[in-house]
């Protein structure tokens, strides 16, 4: 296959004459003039071209094969415009690795499944008629930081929600917010000398959403480089989330057993209060029943006091019932057995319940005070009742009522 020139400028391709076999016999005339394209931009980088070389073995056939002034690199240029599976591109590219040789695949189709997974670029050709472009299977990196890279507090990537631990108010360093994107339609000359040149090397590129599986693209190595700084940046950062996260439940976990301990304090010290509590009233029982006690045995013990209280009670039951009954309008009952618990006196019941008690001796009130509170205590004489409103609760109510005169006195 030779390039030939005739008049008026115009190029094409022809079979070498007397060839008994050509390899590109069958191609189309895209084919041959993507091959012409790629071999003359490699020789414009300095490099060797040249057509349909194939492997001594036959395992490979290159469309160009292009190779470095000094023999240490060689790279085919494939020219795929036809369609492949990406099985068979795959076992293509594998076998130019086991020889220790470089791949570039060009495509001009719009649907291309295995751009994404070896060595490839997809191709067009301006409506103006201008050079052949590379418009996708090429990348280049945007980097982006915070102004304060020690203290990011921006939300990335977008949509996916901070990631900065709720209640946390410490400084968390920048991850980066960078992205790849796509560089745009270039000339495939350039292409082809970066290549060649080595300023170009397939990288793993990862999608700008969240959930995007990640490329491979050719990459110049600055890019790479910026890429690799901000995926060490989020390496860093979501350790620094990790420790903030174990702080914070550190944190809690200690205001949780402060708060622990202070309501066992608390219940301990309520229990306390309780116990404290129960004890006074026990105590106070105790000192009632041995005042009644001793009221009782110094009655039973005293026949003068006995007969002192019955003479008492005789004299004073008649006017106290009478005062009851125009009170309350009901006729009062009276239980001389347990004049003793009243403080000596005699209570007087209404409807069932102690309503009042007929002099109640002064110095036995104190133990039964709280029972006598609520109960109205009649006096013998304005002495008696002076004495009986000191030793009674606050505010409770002592009438002097004359006792009942004998008669024939």
């Amino acid at each position: 296959m030779h390039l030939t020139h005739r008049g008026r400028d115009v190029w094409y391709l022809r079979h070498a004459d007397g060839a008994p076999h050509c390899a590109s016999a069958g191609e189309s005339m895209a084919h041959h003039l993507l091959k012409l394209e790629l071999a003359t931009a490699a020789r414009a980088a300095g490099w060797s071209a040249e057509y349909e070389v194939a492997a001594p073995d036959g395992s490979w056939r290159a469309d160009v094969l292009a190779q470095s002034p000094d023999g240490g690199r060689r790279t085919a240029l494939e020219a795929q415009l036809s369609g492949i599976s990406v099985a068979g591109i795959g076992m293509r590219t594998a076998r130019y690795a086991a020889d220790g040789m470089e791949v570039c695949w060009f495509t001009d189709r719009k649907r291309v499944p295995w751009l994404d997974t070896v060595p490839a670029v997809r191709i067009a050709r301006p409506q103006d008629g201008g050079p052949l472009q590379v418009v996708a299977g090429a990348a280049r990196f945007v980097p982006d930081w915070c102004a304060d890279r020690a203290d990011c507090r921006r939300t990335e990537p977008p949509g996916a929600g901070d990631d900065r631990p709720k209640d946390f108010r410490g400084p968390l360093p920048c991850g980066g917010h960078g992205a790849w994107t796509s560089p745009g339609p270039f000339p495939l000359g350039r292409f082809v000398a970066a290549l060649c040149a080595g300023s170009v090397i397939r990288s793993e590129v990862t999608g700008a959403r969240p959930g995007e599986q990640a490329v491979m693209r050719w990459v110049t190595p600055g890019y790479a480089r910026m890429a690799e700084e901000e995926i060490r940046a989020a390496h860093a950062r979501r350790r620094a989330v990790a420790v903030a996260h174990e702080w914070l439940r550190a944190a809690h976990k200690e205001q949780w057993e402060a708060a622990l301990r202070r309501r066992e304090e608390e219940e301990r010290q309520r229990a306390a209060d309780l116990a404290a509590e129960a004890a006074e009233r026990e105590a106070r029982e105790q000192r009632r029943r041995e005042a009644m006690e001793a009221a009782n045995w110094r009655l039973e013990q005293d026949p003068y006091r006995r007969m002192e209280l019955r003479d008492r009670m005789a004299r004073f039951v008649g006017p106290a019932s009478d005062f009851l009954r125009h009170e309350t309008g009901v006729h009062p009952a009276t239980h001389y057995m347990e004049a003793p618990s009243f403080a000596g006196g005699l209570p007087l019941y209404v409807r069932g319940r102690p309503y009042a008690v007929i002099c109640p001796v002064a110095d036995d009130i104190p133990p039964v005070r709280d029972r006598l509170a609520a109960l109205l205590l009649f006096a013998a004489d304005p002495e008696d009742g002076e004495r009986i409103s000191r030793r009674a609760a606050p505010g409770q109510r002592v009438v002097v009522i004359p006792p009942q005169r004998r008669e024939g006195v």
